[in-house]
């Protein structure tokens, strides 16, 4: 198609049809999220949508190997940081750490408690994370360390059965001032091992920060890029908004700066053979189908071909990393510009032709929701029939078969929740026996959004707090109900008074 040809709206929301038939292959999961991706939300998670692939909160290397090797600690693993019910599955547990052989034993410690699927964190931003313990986002500036890292891990999986398995890495668009698309394209060749062999691997790192640590100096000369004999990552979940690790905190760079996913989609075209899922600002499952069918694409496209200026500094940027050989190295920070005859502008032109067409063959394979899933679990409610194909009845309409599923109220998930609620007991079984505030709030805390969006919010929301904080108290020396199942209960008994049709909608 040529550029100048008139776009057909029609023909393109038909293709679009066909290939929305076709996403059952694609993934939605939930990012992982720091005090929020505990297994009760997972659960909760689990109950709204059994297809949805769900993650952990970060778990530190470190913390694992402590807990194990400490026999007074090692229930902290089972209870805490690796606490997961056997319907969680497809569960991915996300690791955090810096050191190769740390990363490997930790591994091998989380593959005794029956995990299989792992992801090595590149993406987080939080000082505590990126400055002080040197991980987290602040790896994107060290991707030998980074493929080190992977490569020792899937040699691990490996020696552990798991011959088909291997760790998937998160990681930004960019981080600071390494935000350019070469930066992006350099770091996934190295950790992937895409177009990367031993003599250009350092051309390839020369324009990252160079590290004085000696750890780092022999990575460079001791990993190897020789076929079969490096195994790199083949899964990258891509946030598309770069990290500030200084001058901006990580509540900020949420929304700053301007996320950019037509990074991600260029990356399926420079890289055929890898996976992309996608991450950073999804709010929707129709967002979703959008960013999996091309579609968002096709429309960011026809919003700003115009306004090639815009990102003329990105078209060098990029053309710069592809055209990277070992004969273009001026220095040890710079890549000679190639000439602007082909350039990134064409590129999306190309990668606009391509989708428009029906021929996006590596197309990006997932996207990965956070903060909004956190704010809103509902809306996992419609993965299963939308991305999976899944068929529903009615409520209560049994006439279409087996095969077909009852349509989710939030009554029923808050059902099915309270079922896995009353199967907790205390911690503490002095003083009568009595949850605390803190355990009542960390198994009521997943439901507190389940009305996101509506009228009855607020209610909702006030009257689980009222009741969780009348929990421990007396009345009449009779001890008010305590167990989060109960609670959860009485909470939907008092609101169905009011909002009744808002616990049997569907939306």
């Amino acid at each position: 198609m040529k550029d100048d040809q008139p776009y057909n709206e029609e023909e393109h929301q038909q293709k679009l049809l066909m290939t929305c038939n076709n996403l059952s292959d694609s993934v939605i999961s939930v990012a992982p999220m720091l005090d929020v991706t505990n297994s009760h939300f997972r659960m909760l998670c689990r109950i709204i949508s059994e297809k949805t692939e769900l993650w952990t909160e970060m778990v530190v290397d470190d913390t694992i190997i402590h807990c194990y090797n400490d026999e007074n600690r090692r229930s902290i693993l089972q209870d805490v940081h690796f606490k997961k019910n056997d319907v969680e599955s497809p569960l991915v547990l996300q690791l955090g750490g810096n050191h190769p052989q740390k990363m490997e034993k930790a591994i091998e410690i989380a593959s005794k408690y029956g995990f299989q699927n792992f992801n090595l964190n590149v993406g987080c931003p939080s000082c505590k994370v990126a400055s002080k313990g040197s991980f987290g986002a602040s790896l994107f500036k060290n991707p030998l360390r980074v493929a080190k890292i992977v490569d020792t891990c899937n040699k691990k999986l490996i020696d552990l059965g798991f011959v088909n398995k291997r760790i998937s890495v998160k990681t930004r668009v960019g981080v600071d001032q390494y935000d350019t698309y070469q930066h992006l394209f350099n770091f996934i060749s190295l950790v992937s091992g895409c177009n990367i062999n031993n003599q250009n691997k350092k051309d390839y790192s020369s324009i990252f920060p160079q590290s004085d640590d000696d750890y780092d100096q022999n990575i460079l000369e001791s990993i190897d890029y020789t076929e079969n004999q490096f195994i790199g990552a083949n899964v990258f979940i891509i946030h598309a908004r770069k990290a500030w690790l200084n001058g901006i905190n990580p509540s900020k760079n949420r929304t700053i700066p301007k996320l950019k996913y037509y990074w991600v989609y260029m990356l399926t075209l420079d890289f055929p053979n890898l996976t992309f899922i996608l991450n950073g600002g999804v709010t929707s499952i129709k967002e979703c189908v959008s960013i999996l069918t091309g579609d968002w694409y096709i429309q960011w496209y026809l919003s700003c071909k115009d306004h090639v200026k815009d990102h003329q500094t990105e078209i060098n940027d990029h053309m710069k990393s592809k055209k990277i050989r070992t004969d273009r190295l001026i220095d040890d920070h710079h890549i000679e510009t190639p000439s602007s005859d082909f350039t990134l502008t064409q590129e999306y032109q190309n990668l606009f032709q391509i989708i428009q067409s029906g021929k996006w063959v590596n197309k990006i394979k997932g996207v990965m929701i956070g903060r909004e899933v956190m704010n809103n679990p509902f809306i996992l409610s419609k993965v299963d029939s939308i991305i999976y194909g899944v068929q529903y009845n009615q409520v209560n309409d049994k006439s279409s078969g087996n095969n077909a599923r009852s349509y989710l109220t939030r009554r029923i998930v808050l059902e099915r929740y309270v079922e896995y609620l009353s199967e907790f007991k205390p911690r503490n079984i002095k003083g009568q026996g009595q949850f605390t505030i803190g355990e009542l709030n960390m198994y009521l805390k997943p439901v507190f959004g389940l009305f996101h969006g509506f009228s009855g919010t607020k209610f909702w929301r006030r009257t689980l707090s009222e009741f969780i904080q009348k929990s421990l108290k007396k009345e009449d020396n009779i001890l008010n109900i305590n167990s989060p199942a109960d609670i959860l209960i009485q909470s939907m008994n008092l609101f169905s008074k009011n909002y009744s049709n808002l616990l049997d909608s569907t939306v």
